[in-house]
């Protein structure tokens, strides 16, 4: 599939991915691999999007890999969990079991789609969208939560909800306050008026945590992906 003019969706069995995989092919030669199973961008990859050959002779059967290269696989587990310390372990069951339901998604006026999901009172959307640069494009992720049942009373600690950022072998912070994961992937968080991120170590595990930020009852994440 060659992408030109605005971005083409791919709902089939894609290799890297659960059978409920979103592939995304953006005219900027950026795309990317939402799984539904687990609300989270599964992979990445510059050039050519994805060749459907595969699912369109016979019986269709089997997972399709991505086309292009700079393939970079994501970490799964559920994008979100209420943390009681900064110690505690990151939730590992399926996200459905968390009470995470994907909702669909919606198309934004340059027809990419706007991933959707909820868990408990919260709603989020996930808008990925490229960003040319001089060199290969980037991803830019607008993480917007909006809860619909109000937020603790000023007497009360609130709840601790983090977003999961990264989870990798290896985890780098840089002097310009970006992280680099596993010497491949430069990522960065932006959220007005949060607290910093948190790179901690689990096992043979590296995390960067975010504690989400609430401006009332919403909460807006922006996550830059380059490689």
């Amino acid at each position: 599939i060659d992408i030109t003019g605005e971005a083409r969706i791919y709902r089939n069995f894609i290799e890297g991915a659960s059978p409920r995989g979103i592939g995304v092919g953006y005219p900027e030669k950026v795309n990317l691999c939402f799984d539904a199973n687990t609300m989270q961008i599964a992979m990445l990859w510059h050039g050519a999007f994805i060749d459907g050959a595969k699912h369109w002779n016979g019986r269709g059967q089997g997972f399709q890999p991505p086309l292009g290269d700079h393939l970079v696989t994501l970490a799964g587990g559920v994008p979100f969990a209420t943390l009681a310390t900064t110690t505690t372990a990151w939730p590992t069951g399926a996200a459905r079991k968390l009470g995470y339901r994907f909702t669909g998604y919606r198309i934004d006026k340059q027809r990419r789609p706007v991933f959707r999901y909820r868990f408990g009172a919260i709603e989020v959307e996930d808008h990925p969208r490229p960003v040319k640069t001089d060199k290969d494009a980037t991803l830019v992720r607008t993480l917007t939560l909006q809860r619909s049942t109000p937020g603790p009373a000023k007497d009360k600690a609130p709840a601790a909800l983090w977003y999961r950022a990264a989870a990798a072998p290896t985890i780098e912070m840089q002097k310009n306050g970006t992280f680099v994961i596993d010497k491949i992937l430069n990522v960065s968080i932006q959220q007005v008026g949060g607290q910093k991120p948190v790179l901690r170590k689990r096992g043979n595990q590296a995390e960067l945590l975010v504690p989400v930020h609430w401006d009332g009852d919403k909460a807006v994440i922006v996550h830059r992906y380059a490689w």
